[in-house]
């Protein structure tokens, strides 16, 4: 039967593939089925178990991560994120997710080095510019955050909300 625990092997099936359930793919599947369920809780333990058996899996360490600062666990999240990072140094990903939940709490420094790590792999990417730009402005940088905002708009000309932020910047450093 498609979709049906056969506990006899082992194994589960989910469209046709057959996984067992000591296999960390298996907790991903399910982790991701919880969460469309609402089931927070029940996809952090799957991914748990994910990383006990594949503890150098960087995209599980990921997706705890997101799951975490979906949640407010913070501090979890970014001890997820560097566990993802020691493992996948070159994801943009995993450094964007890390700077956004270090601005959340506070760690703005910390916040800009991750920036600038994935915009060192991925510098055509607009957004990342755009939130390089608006946490440099938060720490008073505003020279380097109208910098990155013009990067931003370079490479995305109709980006209408880094056009609103340089602009406010701009009216900013006029009235001093």
């Amino acid at each position: 039967m498609k979709g049906s625990d056969d506990l006899s092997n082992n194994k589960n099936t989910a469209g046709g593939l057959s996984i067992k359930n000591d296999d960390a793919g298996y907790h991903v599947y399910k982790a991701h089925i919880l969460l469309s369920s609402g089931d927070v809780e029940g996809a952090i333990s799957e991914f748990k178990k994910a990383i006990n058996i594949e503890p150098d899996n960087g995209s599980v360490h990921y997706d705890l991560g997101i799951v975490y600062r979906r949640v407010g666990k913070n501090r979890d999240a970014i001890n997820e994120y560097r566990e993802a990072i020691r493992m996948g140094p070159d994801k943009m990903e995993f450094h964007s997710n890390l700077a956004a939940v270090l601005t959340i709490t506070g760690d703005h420094a910390g916040a800009i080095e991750e920036y600038k790590k994935a915009i060192s792999i991925d510098p055509s990417n607009p957004v990342l510019h755009y939130n390089l730009a608006y946490t440099l402005e938060s720490v008073g940088l505003y020279e380097d955050a109208r910098d990155e905002y013009e990067e931003a708009i370079r490479l995305k000309p109709d980006f209408e909300q880094a056009k609103f932020y340089l602009s406010m910047l701009k009216d900013h450093a006029n009235k001093k």
